[in-house]
């Protein structure tokens, strides 16, 4: 197993632990989702799981593992060059944050993180293009990625007591959310 491929599976694992099978609590926006992947994003990414010609609740029942690892490997690992990422454990946080919370959000608090830890500040706009590599990389290489880690998590958790403070049909999440969060 090449590092890359290592590298993905360490992330995998980590997101999976938290992304059990098929979910559909009337509650949770994201809707149906079977190991973290919704309805919602295979009608949005054209993802036919079954074959049938049409995305639906059976392409969620249909989703297995081995399914669901591939398309976390083209559609988030792959396409946003997690692999850059020279840390294992904030590549797979930076993926289940993307997975969870959607991939702009999960960018921006990293971006956010980066600059409260260092003295020169990058742009919040949710693309991981260069700039944020070099500094994410940088902070990771002067030992400074722990601090990195825990500012993405002070992130997380801030959003999730806002979110459930605007939206109490949401409460009965905080404290799996909190949780997951501060892995």
């Amino acid at each position: 197993m090449s590092v890359e491929e290592a590298k993905f599976e360490y992330a995998v694992n980590f997101l999976l632990k938290h992304e059990l099978g098929f979910v559909n609590n009337k509650n949770d926006p994201g809707g149906p989702t079977a190991y973290g992947i919704s309805l919602r994003y295979l009608k949005a990414a054209g993802i036919d799981i079954d074959g049938n010609d049409t995305i639906d609740i059976h392409d969620i029942y249909a989703l297995d593992k081995t399914r669901t690892r591939e398309i976390y490997k083209t559609q988030w690992w792959d396409k946003y060059n997690y692999t850059l990422i020279n840390s294992l454990k904030i590549g797979a946080k930076l993926l289940d944050m993307a997975v969870w919370m959607g991939p702009g959000r999960a960018h921006k608090f990293l971006q956010i993180a980066i600059n409260r830890v260092q003295d020169n500040p990058i742009t919040v706009d949710g693309n991981l293009g260069n700039k944020t590599f070099i500094a994410l990389n940088g902070l990771i290489d002067t030992n400074k990625g722990n601090e990195l880690l825990s500012e993405i998590k002070n992130n997380i958790e801030h959003f999730i007591v806002n979110l459930c403070a605007d939206n109490p049909s949401l409460k009965g999440f905080k404290q799996g959310w909190l949780k997951r969060a501060g892995e």
